[in-house]
């Protein structure tokens, strides 16, 4: 079920955070102090749960591509807080919104992924002067009302990705991660990110109700797969828990 991605092929996997007990309890043995903490620490106990549980199968993930107990993989982090696979030219992200997690699984180049549930936007129109450049914002005001909200979460999470792959987070600046709908591509990028094509966008079919987004740097197109795992798929592995090392 869980396989490495080939050397010409990107797979994002499609995870639920809905986890049922059992399922959580094989997550949380297996992640490092420092993850569980960061967890203990939110207030919300869904947001608790849903973080546990992001990590937890995060490293069930990759451990299943590498062939190691989830527990031993160590992760490092770049100088604006990216996680990475210590020893290992296996590169990741993830991103989550409500109970949706994807993640991106890739060889050598870096990778940002981004999920967002479609839901109404209070103050849509502030917003989308905020978020947008201006050539974005031209092409947005010139779609019918009902395409507007779909519309701007397919900028966001093009932009997301990139920012996440890039590494540097928001400091880039969104306005300046400049992108063309149908089909989502770059026209800008920030100085000091290369050029626009030096980067591959693409659109995720995730499902409603939610849109997605893949971003990587360099190399050739990739081909991207997209794999639902089940949301029982942690079941086969409560009898045998592994701790964090």
């Amino acid at each position: 079920m869980i396989r490495l991605p080939r050397q010409d092929e990107t797979i994002v996997w499609k995870l639920t955070l809905n986890l049922a007990p059992e399922d959580l309890a094989v997550c949380q043995a297996v992640l490092a102090a420092e993850e569980a903490a960061r967890g203990a620490r939110l207030l919300n106990p869904l947001h608790r749960r849903r973080h546990w549980a992001a990590w937890g199968q995060l490293r069930w993930l990759l451990a299943g591509c590498l062939g190691q107990a989830p527990g031993r993989l160590r992760f490092g982090r770049q100088a604006h807080g990216k996680p990475f696979l210590v020893g290992s030219d296996l590169h990741f992200n993830m991103s989550h919104s409500g109970d949706w997690l994807l993640v991106a699984v890739t060889w050598n180049r870096p990778v940002g992924v981004d999920v967002e549930r479609i839901r109404p936007l209070s103050r849509m129109e502030a917003l989308a002067e905020h978020c947008l450049a201006p050539a974005e914002l031209a092409q947005w005001r010139h779609l019918d009302k009902a395409r507007q909200t779909p519309a701007f979460f397919r900028f966001w999470t093009g932009k997301e990705a990139f920012i996440k792959a890039d590494g540097r987070g928001l400091s880039l600046g969104v306005k300046r991660c400049v992108l063309a709908l149908d089909p989502l591509r770059l026209l800008a990028v920030p100085e000091g990110c290369g050029r626009p094509q030096d980067w591959q966008m693409v659109e995720i079919d995730a499902g409603d109700p939610v849109r997605a987004a893949l971003c990587l740097r360099g190399g050739p197109a990739t081909a991207v797969q997209l794999i639902s795992l089940p949301a029982d798929w942690l079941a086969s592995l409560r009898r045998r828990p592994v701790k964090a090392s």
